[in-house]
């Protein structure tokens, strides 16, 4: 660590020192319940770390609830999304639901989010989630054939989501999310090829507007989910 990465550290735990207990309180108002808070708290200082970026002088509270809005969006967001998924394993037929043996292995390239998935994996109780630090579809090559794939984005890059049908097995499952334009066309190219599934998630939060609420919109996701023949 050289004086300037150092110096960074010691202004971010000094944020930490002045202001995590004021976040938690706000962060367990928004959540309900003060675990989640202080989850997300911590998350709102990792993003600080991998941005490498402080808040002006003076504009710290403002700037690190900013931050805390848009991961508890995503907390929302990710909620729904994996009600939904076992929404639809429920209707899913006996001997095709996972079980407690189920290995699941996640593919991340960003330093900052390999950070988060092994916070979140050691947060919640996932053991035996494997992290592979690589890049999509690249990091696939030698991996064993799985049975369920899921992007989580870059459906738009080359090669993702035919590199990654190609090493699902037969009758496997693939589920692919997007959030833009270009990345839901893909995906609608794609079930014009190969069929499945389209569902699209909104999720909405109560805000304050002046003296009043409204409901503040996250960004559509759009999910597909296809089945490989056998």
């Amino acid at each position: 660590m050289n004086i300037g990465q150092f110096a960074f550290q010691r202004q971010v735990e000094n944020l930490y020192v002045d202001h995590n207990a004021w976040l938690r309180t706000l962060l367990r108002r928004k959540l309900g319940n003060a675990l989640d808070a202080a989850d997300l708290a911590h998350d709102v200082y990792l993003q600080l770390m991998r941005k490498g970026q402080l808040p002006p002088t003076g504009e710290s509270r403002r700037h690190l609830t900013q931050i805390a809005n848009g991961l508890v969006i995503d907390l929302y967001r990710r909620r729904q999304i994996e009600s939904a998924y076992l929404q639809a394993l429920a209707l899913l037929p006996e001997p095709c639901a996972p079980d407690e043996e189920t290995r699941a292995l996640a593919i991340e390239a960003d330093e900052g989010r390999q950070l988060l998935i092994e916070h979140n994996r050691d947060a919640l109780g996932v053991p035996g989630l494997q992290l592979i630090r690589g890049t999509a579809p690249h990091a696939l090559n030698g991996l064993e054939a799985p049975d369920a794939i899921f992007i989580g984005g870059g459906v738009t890059r080359d090669g993702v989501l035919d590199t990654c049908w190609q090493h699902l097995r037969p009758g496997g499952r693939l589920v692919a999310n997007a959030v833009t334009l270009q990345s839901e066309m893909t995906l609608m190219a794609w079930r014009e090829q190969h069929g499945g599934e389209l569902t699209r998630i909104h999720v909405a939060q109560a805000q304050p507007l002046g003296d009043f609420d409204t409901w503040r919109q996250a960004l559509p996701i759009t999910l597909l989910e296809v089945i490989k023949p056998l």
